[in-house]
C-alpha cells in the first residue's frame, strides 16, 4: 500500500525535499499537494500519512493546517510522521509546528523532521522580498537544507512499509 504525503509549498524548496525523499526511501509514496489538487484522497487506500510543509512569517502552513483540520477524523486514525520546512532553528521550528497544529497530530505522530529551509530570492513576490529585507536583511538566496533530518524520514517510511 502506498503512503499519502500531504503537503504544501510555495517557491519549489518543500518539492526539492519531497524528490530527495522519494529517492532515499523504498517506501510507495504519493504526494498530494494541497495547494493544486482538488477534491480529498481515497484514505482507504493509503496504509499511512506524512504531511508537512514550510514556516511562512512565523506560521505553520495555514492552508495545510486548515486541510488537516477539516480531515481529522481521517487522518488521525492513520500512522503519522510529518516535516517542517523552516530556515528557523529546529527548536524554532517545532515550536511554530505544536503551536499551529491541534494535538491530535502533534501528539500522535511517530516521527517529525526538520528539513531546513530555503529562498530563492528571484521566486519570491515583490511583497515577500521586500518584507525579508526590511525585517531580516536577507537579499540573496539562503538554504540550510538539512539532508540527514530527510534521510531519517526516508529510513522511517522505508522501515514501515509492510512486508511483501
Amino acid at each position: 500500500m502506498k503512503t499519502l504525503v500531504l503537503y504544501d509549498g510555495r517557491h519549489g524548496f518543500t518539492e526539492r525535499c519531497l524528490g530527495l525523499l522519494a529517492r532515499e526511501s523504498s517506501a510507495d509514496l504519493d504526494l498530494w499537494p494541497i495547494r493544486h489538487r482538488r477534491g480529498v484522497p481515497a484514505w482507504e487506500g493509503y496504509q499511512g500519512v506524512v504531511f508537512g510543509g514550510p514556516v511562512y512569517f512565523g506560521r505553520w502552513s495555514p492552508p495545510l493546517t486548515k486541510f488537516l483540520k477539516k480531515h481529522a477524523a481521517r487522518i488521525t486514525g492513520l500512522p503519522l510522521a510529518s516535516f517542517v520546512v523552516s530556515l528557523s532553528p529546529r527548536a524554532a521550528a517545532l515550536n511554530y509546528y505544536r503551536r499551529d497544529l491541534p494535538p491530535a497530530y502533534t501528539d500522535r505522530a511517530a516521527l517529525v523532521a526538520c528539513f531546513g529551509g530555503g529562498i530563492e530570492w528571484k521566486k519570491l513576490a515583490w511583497w515577500e522580498r521586500w518584507l525579508l529585507k526590511a525585517v531580516r536583511g536577507v537579499e540573496t538566496d539562503v538554504s540550510n537544507l538539512n539532508l540527514a533530518e530527510i534521510q531519517t524520514l526516508a529510513n522511517w517510511l522505508s522501515a514501515n512499509q509492510p512486508s511483501t
